[in-house]
């Protein structure tokens, strides 16, 4: 991984784990430690994504998983017990720990969300994992040859009472939504060009070492890129990232959840989620929260909600309108910054793990959802299209994808090794190779790019992973053309 610690404004903010026994605070102490067990989860699927690509199988290989060679490298956090991680070749990987807490969660290659359970095999079972497997990793937790080196605890035995991280249960991930059409929530305007008006841009930072991208957000001061463990660095002229100094709400964070994506509305503000002593009703006491950063890198808490399920998931939409999902619901900005809830049709999975199931809208106002092999198109008035989900060679064949949604619908999608557009049924069409067009992307690293906003004009700004060269930020016109815009 990279730099487990994220310096904001002097104040030196780590990834909770078991170890911060000065935060030991009663009431909220075991949801922190859940966060650790969940990103610890979250770690290993962008490991495992990486895994397929490059080696062409999953892996439950841990000498590989923690050598970097990947450009992802798992390092378990402190107090979170793994019970076990199984592949089945280019099948499937399943992975499931344990909570200082004592709660158990799992998570899969076939479901987005992570699950939990009274026991290691009811999570396991709730994640989509495969018998078999499920039955491989609780046979060597009971006799110590899983990676612990030891026997350890699966908890309440048998595969009922799961459920996922987000408020659903293994039904219907994410938990089910309102019913009802669709408006948007609103639109939060489009792209201002620059700031609120109000506030005046920080000065760009120094040069900095390129982090290990895992999301990035647009903006007209720069883009910005974040890895899974709260480090964020900025685009420069130059072609390098810069470090940023933050300033207000954030430095009070016990952690930042960059690993649940970035966002960036029309203004020029940025948005995370995080886990800190923001909760107004008890002084002091840990809740989730919604952090907005200024232009001036200053931040503030706009929105919280209780801990002891999954974190707000983010995304931007073409015209700089911002979104999250949390608890299975939908979130969307209004006009006046403010987020309200979505109304979509029941059956619409709404996920917020990973990189979540809500893709992006359009200029009509039509929303778009994509699962494993599914797309969902919601209209204004509720209608829902589905369509089969397709790789580059339009065959229904994928293990990871991203996807950005363009105002006229069009689809911009990374996976394997190809960015490619999407027409409005769905069917795909190669864009760009990067690996073969850019200098940088070695063909015998087998990485491959994913796209993570797009800028005012509809380019898709896509990066790839750690690996030879390095990590990349690059901006891709509509056409395929590519250009480099941070890179070590």
């Amino acid at each position: 991984m990279a730099n487990p610690f994220l310096v904001l404004g002097g104040v030196a903010v780590g990834v909770i784990t078991a170890g911060i026994g000065v935060l030991a605070v009663p009431g909220w102490i075991d949801n922190a430690n859940d966060s650790a067990a969940m990103n610890d989860l979250g770690n290993i699927r962008g490991a495992e994504s990486a895994a397929i690509l490059q080696l062409g199988e999953y892996t439950d290989d841990f000498a590989i998983l923690r050598s970097g060679e990947l450009g992802v490298k798992f390092q378990k956090s402190e107090g979170v017990t793994l019970i076990g991680l199984e592949a089945d070749t280019n099948e499937s990987w399943c992975a499931s720990v344990q909570s200082k807490s004592g709660r158990f969660f799992a998570a899969s290659n076939v479901q987005a969300a992570i699950a939990t359970g009274p026991g290691a095999e009811s999570a396991m079972t709730t994640a989509g994992c495969d018998p078999d497997i499920i039955t491989e990793i609780l046979d060597k937790a009971a006799d110590g040859a899983g990676p612990s080196g030891k026997p350890v605890d699966i908890g309440t035995p048998g595969p009922d009472g799961g459920k996922f991280t987000g408020g659903g249960n293994g039904s219907n991930a994410g938990g089910g939504n309102d019913g009802g059409s669709n408006n948007g929530g609103g639109n939060g305007g489009t792209w201002g060009g620059g700031d609120s008006g109000t506030v005046a841009d920080a000065p760009l930072g120094p040069v900095a070492p390129m982090i290990e991208v895992f999301d990035v957000a647009w903006t007209s001061r720069g883009v910005f890129a974040a890895d899974t463990n709260g480090k964020i660095v900025q685009s420069g002229a130059d072609g390098h990232a810069h470090s940023l100094t933050f300033t207000g709400d954030i430095t009070k964070a016990f952690s930042v959840f960059t690993y649940k994506g970035i966002s960036s509305d029309a203004k020029g503000n940025l948005y995370v989620s995080a886990v800190g002593p923001f909760d107004t009703a008890n002084p002091g006491a840990a809740v989730f929260a919604i952090l907005k950063i200024a232009p001036d890198n200053s931040s503030t808490v706009v929105s919280t909600m209780p801990t002891g399920s999954d974190s707000p998931q983010w995304k931007t939409a073409y015209d700089g309108q911002v979104f999250y999902t949390y608890g299975g619901k939908l979130y969307s900005q209004g006009s006046d910054g403010a987020f309200s809830a979505v109304a979509t049709p029941a059956g619409v999975p709404i996920v917020s793990d990973s990189k979540g199931t809500f893709q992006g809208k359009d200029s009509a106002g039509n929303l778009y959802f994509a699962t494993m092999d599914t797309h969902y198109i919601v209209s204004k008035s509720g209608a829902v299209t589905q369509q089969p989900l397709l790789d580059y060679n339009n065959v229904s064949n994928l293990y990871n994808y991203t996807m950005e949604v363009g105002a006229d619908g069009t689809r911009y999608m990374a996976a394997y090794r190809y960015l490619s557009k999407l027409d409005a049924d769905g069917k795909v069409a190669q864009l760009a190779n990067p690996q073969m067009d850019l200098e940088g992307w070695d063909q015998d690293d087998l990485l491959y790019p994913w796209v993570g906003a797009l800028d005012p004009s509809g380019n898709p700004i896509i990066f790839k992973l750690n690996g030879d060269g390095g990590p990349i930020v690059m901006k891709s016109t509509t056409a395929g053309k590519l250009s480099t815009i941070m890179s070590d």
